[in-house]
C-alpha cells in the first residue's frame, strides 16, 4: 500500500508541477506568444479576419500550449461590393511544442477547428473566393516555424459551389482527421472521416444525396515531383464498399491520372439508392437483391481542355427487384456489360456494350444485347427477343395511365443506326438506319385513364421495315367500333424520336361499324351529355381505303360505305364517298379543315337519290335551321347540295357561317303542320292547308347570313294550289309572299266562311283567266301580321303587261310583216279563248270537283269570222 501511495503522490506531484509550469508559461510567455501568432497571421492574411477573443493555453491542450481564437470570421477574398463570409466558426485553435517555447521558438504543430461553417466558391469567370492565405509572405518571423503534422475538424459544414460547371457539393463532418508532416516536401497523407453529404450535384444532376460517406484514405505527397499515390485506400458510399489504388502526376498545366476501382458484392438495393435525382424519382419505389461487381480505371492527362478516360467492367448476378404496391417480380436478373468514355482525342473509341441481358418477368422473360460506339457521333445497335403478359409488365411498372389490360406480345427484333450528333436526332439519321424483325399481338385489351374508350380484341402482326411499320393485318375493337387495317405505318421512328416529323398511314380500312360518338367523345367528360373534343393532329397524315359497313355519328346513320378518306395538313378530304342512308343513296365529298386549332371549317358537296325526306331532316339536323324540321314533311326527295359552317372543337356549330344551297326534288310529298301554312290557313280559314299533299315539288333553297331564302314555288296539292316565295330568319321572322286562287278559296267546303268575295283584297287573272289573290305574311312566326300584298299584285301585272306587248309584236309581225328581225317576237298561237265562271251553291254539296270549269254558254251572238287583225281589235277591246 505504502508503494502504491507513492506512485499516486508521484503522479500528483508530477502533474500539479505541470499545472504550475502552465500556469508559469501562461503567465510569462502568453503574451508574447499571442503577439507573434497574431502578427504573422496578419502578415500572411489576403482578407479580412474578425476575431472577438485570442488567448494562450497551456493546460486545454496539454501537452500542447495553444493559441484559441473564438467566434472567428472570415470574409472571402473576391474583389465585390458585398462579400460574403468564407468561414464562420465558433473556435479555431493552433497548437505549440510546449518545451521548444522555453527555447523561444515557436513551432505550430497541429490545427483544430470546431462548429464551423465553409463557404468555398468559385464564380462563372472561374474565381475563387478561398484564397485567403499567402503561402510566402515577404517577411517572416523567423522564431515561428509551420511544421503541422495533424488537421482537426469537428462538427464543420461545407457549402461548395461552382458555377462556371454547374457544381454544388454540400455535406457535414462530425469529425475528421488528417494527418501527416506537412511542412515536408515528402510525405503520407492519412485521412481518416465521416461524412454525411447532403448533395453531390455535377453539371446539374444530383449523384449522391443524403447518403452517408467513410473515408480511409493513405496518401503518398511527393511535392518535389508533384505526385501523389493513393494506397489501398477505401472508401464506403452508403453501404457500397470501393477500394482506390493509382497515381495523380503533375506537370504544369497537365495533371496525369492512374487510377484503379474496384467494387465487389455491392448491394443492388444500396446502387439503386445512388442513382441520380432525376432517375431515383422512377426507382424510389422498387426494392432489389442480388449483386453488382465492378471494376474500373481512370487514365489519361486532365486539364482545362482535357479529361482523362474512364473504363469500366460490371455486371449483374442472380439480381431481383419487386415494386412495393406489385406482386410480379422481375427475376434471374444477369447482365454483363463494359463501358469506356474515350479520351478527348480519341473520343471515337468511346463506348457502352452491354454484352448479355436476360431477365424474366412474371410468365414472360427478355433478353437482349445493346451497344453505342463513338458518343459524339453515335453508332447505336440493338436487339431483343422477348415475350410477355402486358397485365403483368403494367402491374411491375405501376402504370398510372393505362387501366385493364391484357394480352401477349412477343417481340424479335434488331435496329442499327448512326446519329451525327449525341445531342439532336435527325430524321435522316433514321432514314439512314437499318431496322427489321416484327412485333406479334394477341388479345390485346385496355383503356387510358379518364377516357371513356375501351381497347380490346387487339391482335395482329407488325412487320419492321426499316423506318417504316408493315401491317399484315391489325384487328381490334375500340368501343363499339370495330376495324381491320392492313397497309404500312411510314416514318415512325422520325416521329417518335423527332418532334418535327408526321407520321403517315397509308392503309385499307376495314370495319362492320364505326361509331364516331365514342371516338369524338371528349375524355374529360363527366357529364351525362356527350361533349366533343376533335383535333386533327399536325403531325399526323393518313391515306384511307375505306370500307365501312355501318356509321354512327349522332343522328346520322349511314351504310356500306366505300371511298377514300385522306388527312393532310390537318385537313380531312374525302372523294366521292358512296353510301345508302335514309332508304336511298348518296354520293358526297367533304372537306374538313381543321388546321386553325380550335375551329373546324366544313365543306361539302353531296347528291341525294330518293331519300326519305323526313329521314333526311333528323339526320341532318334540320341543316342547323328550325323552320323545316323532320315532322314537318314526307316524301321521297333527291337532290344537290352544297354546305359549308364552321364548327368548334366541341362540334358546336356557328350559325353566322352556314351556307347552304339545295336543289331538291320531292316527290309524293306531304306538308305537316308546318308553321307558315298553318298561320296562312288561320288568317284565310282554310283548315286543310295543315296537311298538303303534293305529287311533286322543285326549288332551289338557299341559307345564308342566318337567313333561309325560298325562292317562288308552285305547291299544287289537294287541299289548294299556292305560290309562295320568301325569307325566314334563323331568329324566326319571316317576310313570305303568296298566291292563291280564288277559285279555291270560293269553293264549296269554304264558301260558307267566305261568302264575299270582296274581302280577298286585290284580284288578278292568271293565264288561264283565273283570279289570283296575293297574301303578305311578315313578322316573328308565333304572331306574324297578314296583308293584301299590293307589291306582288303589281310585279304580275308588269309581268302581264310585258307579256301582252309580246302578243301585240306577235300579231303584228304575222298581220303586217313588222318585228321580223326581232328574235324575241313570236307568232302566237291559236287556242280558244277560256272564260272564268263560278258556280255559287246555296244549300247544298256540289258532287262535282269545285276547282273544275264549267262550259258556259257564250253572250256573244254569232259573226262573221274576222280576220288577224280584227281579232286583235276584239281581244284588246275585250281587256
Amino acid at each position: 500500500m505504502k508503494i502504491l501511495k507513492r506512485i499516486l503522490l508521484g503522479f500528483l506531484a508530477i502533474f500539479l508541477l505541470f499545472i504550475a509550469l502552465g500556469v508559469f508559461i501562461g503567465i510569462y510567455y502568453g503574451a508574447e506568444v499571442k503577439s507573434m501568432v497574431v502578427n504573422e497571421i496578419n502578415q500572411r492574411l489576403l482578407t479580412k479576419m474578425d476575431v472577438k477573443h485570442v488567448d494562450f493555453s497551456v493546460l486545454k491542450k496539454f501537452p500542447y500550449g495553444s493559441v484559441e481564437f473564438t467566434d472567428v470570421v472570415i470574409i472571402e477574398s473576391v474583389e465585390k461590393a458585398n462579400k460574403d463570409t468564407l468561414l464562420k466558426a465558433s473556435g479555431i485553435s493552433l497548437h505549440f511544442n510546449l518545451f521548444e517555447i522555453f527555447k523561444g521558438k515557436y513551432n505550430l504543430k497541429k490545427i483544430q477547428v470546431d462548429n464551423a461553417i465553409i463557404k468555398p466558391v468559385i464564380g462563372q469567370k472561374g474565381e475563387e473566393n478561398f484564397i485567403f492565405w499567402k503561402t510566402d509572405p515577404k517577411s517572416q518571423d523567423q522564431d515561428i516555424s509551420f511544421s503541422i503534422d495533424e488537421v482537426l475538424l469537428k462538427n464543420v459544414a461545407v457549402f461548395y459551389t461552382n458555377y462556371k460547371s454547374e457544381d454544388k457539393i454540400i455535406f457535414k463532418t462530425e469529425q475528421t482527421v488528417l494527418k501527416g508532416d506537412f511542412s515536408s516536401k515528402h510525405y503520407l497523407l492519412k485521412i481518416k472521416s465521416s461524412l454525411f453529404a447532403d448533395q453531390i450535384n455535377f453539371e446539374n444532376i444530383n449523384y449522391i444525396k443524403k447518403q452517408p460517406l467513410k473515408i480511409n484514405l493513405e496518401l503518398d505527397i511527393n511535392n518535389e515531383k508533384n505526385s501523389y499515390t493513393i494506397n489501398n485506400s477505401h472508401l464506403s458510399v452508403a453501404d457500397l464498399n470501393f477500394v482506390v489504388n493509382g497515381n495523380i502526376e503533375k506537370q504544369n498545366e497537365l495533371t496525369g491520372i492512374d487510377l484503379k476501382i474496384i467494387g465487389k458484392d455491392i448491394n443492388i438495393k444500396s446502387l439503386l439508392s445512388l442513382l441520380p435525382e432525376n432517375y431515383s424519382n422512377y426507382t424510389s419505389s422498387y426494392s432489389g437483391s442480388g449483386n453488382f461487381y465492378f471494376n474500373g480505371t481512370i487514365s489519361g492527362n486532365s486539364s482545362e481542355h482535357e479529361s482523362p478516360s474512364f473504363l469500366a467492367d460490371f455486371g449483374i448476378n442472380k439480381g431481383e427487384m419487386l415494386h412495393k404496391n406489385s406482386s410480379v417480380k422481375v427475376e434471374k436478373i444477369n447482365l454483363k456489360g463494359s463501358f469506356n468514355s474515350g479520351s478527348d482525342s480519341k473520343k471515337k473509341t468511346s463506348f457502352l456494350d452491354i454484352n448479355e441481358f436476360n431477365c424474366q418477368i412474371g410468365s414472360g422473360n427478355f433478353s437482349g444485347d445493346f451497344s453505342i460506339r463513338d458518343f459524339q457521333n453515335p453508332s447505336v445497335r440493338l436487339s431483343t427477343v422477348s415475350s410477355f403478359e402486358l397485365a403483368e409488365l403494367a402491374d411491375f411498372f405501376q402504370s398510372d395511365t393505362l387501366e385493364n389490360i391484357h394480352g401477349k406480345v412477343k417481340i424479335d427484333a434488331s435496329y442499327s443506326g448512326i446519329f451525327k450528333s449525341k445531342d439532336t436526332y435527325t430524321a435522316e439519321d433514321f432514314r439512314k438506319s437499318k431496322t427489321s424483325g416484327k412485333i406479334v399481338l394477341s388479345s390485346i385489351e385496355f383503356s387510358l385513364k379518364n377516357d371513356p374508350l375501351v381497347y380490346k380484341d387487339i391482335s395482329g402482326e407488325l412487320l419492321f421495315d426499316n423506318n417504316d411499320l408493315i401491317i399484315s393485318e391489325l384487328s381490334g375493337k375500340i368501343s363499339e367500333s370495330d376495324f381491320v387495317l392492313t397497309g404500312f405505318f411510314r416514318n415512325v421512328f422520325p416521329y417518335y424520336f423527332v418532334e418535327d416529323q408526321k407520321l403517315i398511314v397509308d392503309a385499307k380500312l376495314r370495319s362492320s361499324k364505326i361509331n364516331l360518338d365514342e371516338l369524338f367523345v371528349s375524355s374529360d367528360n363527366s357529364s351525362k351529355d356527350t361533349i366533343y373534343d376533335m383535333h386533327f393532329s399536325k403531325r399526323a397524315s393518313f391515306y384511307l381505303d375505306a370500307e365501312v359497313g355501318e356509321i354512327v355519328f349522332r343522328k346520322f346513320q349511314a351504310k356500306n360505305i366505300n371511298g377514300k378518306i385522306v388527312l393532310k395538313d390537318q385537313k380531312l378530304t374525302t372523294q366521292k364517298i358512296q353510301f345508302s342512308a335514309m332508304d336511298g343513296q348518296i354520293e358526297t365529298s367533304v372537306s374538313i379543315d381543321g388546321s386553325d386549332g380550335n375551329n373546324f371549317k366544313v365543306a361539302s358537296q353531296a347528291v341525294f337519290s330518293n331519300i326519305d325526306v323526313s329521314k333526311m331532316f333528323y339526320q341532318f339536323e334540320n341543316f342547323g335551321q328550325q323552320l323545316m324540321q323532320e315532322k314537318h314533311i314526307k316524301g321521297s326527295a333527291s337532290a344537290s347540295v352544297r354546305f359549308s359552317a364552321l364548327y368548334d372543337n366541341k362540334l358546336n356549330i356557328d350559325d353566322k357561317s352556314i351556307a347552304c344551297n339545295a336543289d331538291i326534288t320531292i316527290e309524293k310529298g306531304e306538308l305537316l303542320n308546318f308553321e307558315p301554312m298553318k298561320q296562312l290557313s288561320s288568317f284565310i280559314r282554310v283548315p286543310d292547308l295543315q296537311q298538303i299533299k303534293f305529287s311533286t315539288l322543285h326549288n332551289v333553297i338557299e341559307i345564308v347570313n342566318e337567313k333561309i331564302y325560298i325562292p317562288k314555288m308552285e305547291i299544287n296539292s289537294s287541299a289548294i294550289d299556292i305560290s309562295i316565295a320568301g325569307v325566314h330568319g334563323f331568329n324566326d321572322n319571316v317576310d313570305y309572299r303568296f298566291r292563291l286562287l280564288l277559285s279555291d278559296l270560293l269553293a264549296g267546303k269554304v264558301r260558307e266562311s267566305n261568302k264575299n268575295n270582296n274581302e280577298f283584297g286585290s284580284l288578278e287573272e292568271d293565264d288561264r283567266r283565273r283570279m289570283s289573290v296575293f297574301i303578305s305574311m311578315k313578322g316573328h312566326i308565333d304572331n306574324p301580321k297578314f296583308s293584301y300584298d299590293g307589291v306582288g299584285l303589281k310585279e304580275k301585272m308588269k309581268e302581264d303587261l310585258q307579256s301582252e306587248k309580246k302578243t301585240v309584236k306577235g300579231l303584228l309581225k304575222e298581220e303586217f310583216g313588222l318585228y321580223k328581225s326581232d328574235s324575241t317576237v313570236s307568232t302566237p298561237v291559236k287556242k280558244k279563248q277560256s272564260q272564268l265562271e263560278v258556280e255559287w251553291e246555296e244549300n247544298k254539296k256540289s258532287t262535282e270537283d269545285p276547282k273544275k270549269e264549267k262550259a258556259k254558254p257564250s253572250l256573244t251572238p254569232d259573226k262573221k269570222e274576222k280576220g288577224k287583225f280584227g281579232k286583235w281589235l276584239d281581244k284588246v277591246g275585250e281587256e
